[in-house]
């Protein structure tokens, strides 16, 4: 994992949550799904590449200062809305869980993926 990755994280007072991010040796020619991304564990491997495309215009794949803001309207790498699925998943999970903890966030968004056809259309980045 790259350092300067580990030192956002570590600023955002997120330590080990780069653990999100597919390794930064990931190439063209590697799968996602062989990459030790937590969304692999949820999304589907043909999902995989429009999913990382959002998530890097949405946070920069979890770089973003911002990404773990609890105060903030939408919050993790894919930046999932508060005002939307906090109420929606309250008794399940909390909203820093969802926020914060990589494996919640991405059962979260697979959930809401599910939900909407299994589409991305409630992100606002697109593939």
């Amino acid at each position: 994992m790259d350092e300067w990755r580990n030192a956002d994280v570590r600023a955002g007072g997120l330590e080990g949550r780069a653990s999100t991010l597919v390794p930064s040796s990931y190439g063209a020619s590697d799968s996602l799904s062989d990459s030790g991304w937590t969304a692999t564990r949820y999304f589907p491997a043909w999902a995989l590449p429009d999913l990382w495309s959002i998530e890097g215009c949405e946070s920069g794949h979890g770089t973003d200062p911002a990404t773990y803001d609890l105060t903030a309207a939408h919050g993790g790498p894919l930046q999932i809305s508060k005002a939307t699925w906090e109420p929606f998943f309250a008794g399940r999970w909390t909203w820093e869980q969802i926020v914060t903890d990589p494996d919640i966030h991405y059962q979260a968004a697979y959930i809401i993926w599910e939900r909407a056809g299994r589409t991305f259309s409630p992100w606002g980045c697109k593939p």
